[in-house]
């Protein structure tokens, strides 16, 4: 946790300089955040302390990139915080995640200090980007002050120009000692946001930095690398400290699709950061994936509306456990319900990759809940590694069923209940010359009420070299339900 002060020293305009606007290294996941403006009583000027802070919130929301929502409720900003008895600079306790506002005398127990006229109180947690979420902001007002509500320079204090400060480092904002600002650390005649505060605000919330961003359609593969010329995240941030590269790819949707993103990679830890086209999360946290499997790998699979999205191939600041932090990567993208890595039976890692899912238009869109009269149509596509293509082999198809009976498809196109081991398995082709990339038809037009098949089904397809069995299938299989 973190305070942010606003000290008061009477009218001063800073001079102008070369610097910009200053980021305090945190920043709301969402590009929001929920304020309780359940202020009582009103200043001299009669204009109520509620509705002049709600104005200072119109202003930042009006004229930056970031949106303060406003709540009517009363929230005490010093809920989950009380007096510290070791550091006098800081309460103790850890917030109740409201957002709260009000008059205080004391810092939630502790000493305002000298000079002080506001605070803010700032929670967040750690992320993967480098920089903290924000989680939770709370502003005391120095009770002690003559507060009104006014522009200029008149006696008294401004209640709504140190609103629009505090609010500043409410959603991200640091002190600015060199611009003409209202985020200056001491008070003065400027009472409405200047152009320096307004380019604060809208590099942290206003979509992606100076960052190369390429588009990416659903059902294609890029081979790229990350490189030391590559943008670190927090110059497509715009902030924070988080120099671990980045590559940056559009995604686009016309409808409602349910995408699969698998980032893999030998040479480093693949992470993998899925977000609205202006960086803000999907969710309340962000949506990331680091290591899909146990392994490098990063996988998300999510079912997203029509709009556009930015898909993040990333890696770690301080290599965990897979090579370094720059080299070559593959990133393949499908609206299919499986894209996964394989797995020899044996149980060792293979590079072959599989994406696949079940459909009952054709194979137009993919699902996973289907009804009993369903045509279900399953269709999967074996990447075979440069090093097996070519070679014979033997490709396999099993169907797991929801009370454990196991089918596999023979050479006829039929399914057979499968009772031995592995070396009872009929092949589905066998004695093939295998292909970089080998389709199979799973299903066609099935309906699980003609043969009585209902609940969980996990269709499994794989291939073996010559005549042995150490069949290397999908990680992870492909899975619906019939109801």
């Amino acid at each position: 946790m973190r305070t942010r002060r606003f000290a008061l020293a009477g009218c001063l305009l800073l001079p102008l300089a070369a610097a910009a606007y200053n980021i305090d290294g945190a920043r709301w996941p969402r590009g929001e955040a929920l304020f309780h403006v359940g202020l009582e009583g009103s200043s001299p000027s009669g204009i109520s302390w509620a509705a002049a802070l709600e104005d200072a919130m119109a202003e930042w929301s009006e004229k930056t990139s970031f949106r303060f929502l406003i709540s009517p409720e009363y929230r005490d900003p010093c809920a989950g915080y009380s007096r510290n008895e070791t550091d006098q600079a800081f309460p103790s306790g850890n917030g109740d995640t409201f957002n709260g506002v009000d008059f205080r005398d004391t810092l939630c127990g502790n000493d305002l200090g000298q000079g002080v006229a506001a605070v803010t109180l700032i929670r967040s947690r750690g992320s993967l980007q480098g920089f903290p979420g924000i989680v939770e902001t709370d502003i005391l007002f120095n009770a002690s002050y003559d507060w009104d509500v006014f522009s200029g320079v008149r006696p008294g204090v401004d209640f709504r120009r140190a609103a629009l400060h505090e609010l500043g480092h409410a959603l991200g904002l640091d002190h600015e000692e060199n611009e003409l600002s209202i985020m200056a650390p001491k008070m003065s005649s400027v009472d409405t946001l200047q152009a320096d505060d307004i380019l604060g605000a809208n590099t942290l919330y206003g979509g992606p930095g100076n960052c190369d961003i390429r588009d990416i359609a659903v059902g294609t593969t890029v081979y790229d690398s990350l490189a030391s010329d590559d943008c670190p995240i927090f110059q497509l941030y715009g902030g924070g400290n988080d120099t671990s590269l980045v590559d940056t790819y559009r995604l686009t949707l016309t409808e409602q699709t349910q995408v699969s993103i698998l980032m893999e990679s030998g040479a480093f830890d693949s992470v993998l950061i899925l977000a609205h086209a202006d960086l803000t999360d999907l969710e309340d946290e962000p949506v990331v994936d680091d290591d899909s499997g146990g392994g490098c790998s990063a996988r998300l699979t999510r079912t997203l509306p029509a709009g556009t999205y930015l898909i993040l191939a990333n890696t770690f600041v301080v290599p965990r456990k897979c090579g370094g932090t720059t080299g070559p990567y593959r990133l393949t993208i499908t609206e299919k319900s499986l894209v996964t890595s394989a797995l020899a039976l044996s149980g060792a890692p293979s590079a072959a990759h599989f994406t696949g899912g079940a459909s009952k238009d054709g194979g137009r869109t993919y699902a996973s809940q289907f009804a009993a009269s369903d045509p279900i149509t399953v269709t999967a596509d074996i990447l075979v590694p440069e090093e097996h293509v070519g070679q014979r082999g033997s490709l396999f198809v099993m169907a797991v069923l929801a009370d454990g009976r196991r089918f596999v498809k023979n050479s006829a196109g039929q399914f057979v209940r499968v009772r031995g081991g592995v070396d009872t398995l009929p092949a589905f082709r066998g004695d093939v010359v295998l292909s970089g990339k080998e389709t199979l038809n799973v299903l066609n037009g099935f309906r699980g009420m003609d043969v009585g098949v209902f609940g969980n089904v996990s269709i499994y397809v794989g291939y073996a070299l010559g005549d042995t069995r150490e069949i290397v299938h999908n990680r992870e299989p492909i899975r619906f339900t019939i109801d």
